[in-house]
């Protein structure tokens, strides 16, 4: 059965920073999962790259990619690559997930 930290209600309890002293004010301030275009300086280049940058600069954790459908790499259709392998080479019309802190814009 799950614990009370199951589903965030008293997870606020273990947080380190000062200002979160409530269930609501930790779930106000936690990351968020959503999606942001490519940015252009990284087509082409691998995921690892832009994992990297994103974690380093932004304290931004991308965890996946959304790849359009592309007849020279056979996919017909739209897929959602949860976890890429490091070595995959960036799209321009890919998407990025992402965790960021609310209201995070690149």
């Amino acid at each position: 059965m799950p614990g009370p930290l199951y589903d965030g209600s008293a997870a606020y309890l273990l947080s380190t920073e000062p200002n979160i002293k409530s269930a609501s004010t930790a779930a106000r301030l936690a990351p968020h999962l959503t999606s942001i275009p490519m940015p252009p300086e990284y087509v082409d280049l691998s995921f690892m790259i832009l994992f990297k940058a994103l974690l380093i600069r932004y304290e931004v954790l991308a965890i996946g990619l959304y790849r359009a459908p592309c007849s020279i790499l056979g996919n017909e259709l739209p897929f959602v690559y949860v976890n890429p392998v490091p070595s995959i080479i960036l799209k321009a019309s890919d998407m990025v997930y992402v965790f960021s802190p609310p209201g995070w814009v690149l």
